[in-house]
């Protein structure tokens, strides 16, 4: 009898049972790290994939800004076309009436040249006949 062991198989299995206890602490203690390395792991993904997230919503962002301004630019550039489509029509029509001026004012000169010389020729009718007259 070796130390309260009836044999040497009860002392061998005894010596296993210590040796794998002592190597389940240590497969515990390496799972332990492994769980916690996983578990930095993990943390870091999600870290990683939080900031995915802020950059995608950030360029969500710039993009739908982007969006905003390619309308409102689109809605000045519509409004701008529109106000130099006018301003065309206003111009054409200006032009008509220009031209309309420009006949009217020829027409009136015409008028006044004949007013004048018919008032010349009653002036002179009345003097040839205030001279026949005298004499």
């Amino acid at each position: 009898m070796y130390g309260g062991y009836k044999n040497d198989d009860d002392l061998y299995a005894n010596d296993q049972s210590a040796l794998l206890g002592q190597q389940g602490v240590q497969v515990r203690r390496y799972d332990t790290a492994g769980a916690e390395t996983e578990e930095a792991i993990a943390r870091e993904k999600r870290k990683e994939v939080e900031e995915v997230e802020v950059g995608i919503r950030e360029i969500a962002e710039c993009q739908q800004t982007l969006a905003d301004l390619v309308k409102e630019s689109g809605e000045k550039l519509e409004n701008a076309d529109n106000v130099m489509g006018d301003a065309a029509a206003k111009t054409t029509e200006g032009i008509y009436q220009l031209q309309q001026a420009n006949n009217n004012a020829k027409a009136a000169r015409k008028r006044m040249c004949c007013g004048v010389i018919l008032l010349l020729l009653i002036v002179a009718v009345i003097v040839i006949i205030v001279f026949v007259t005298k004499k």
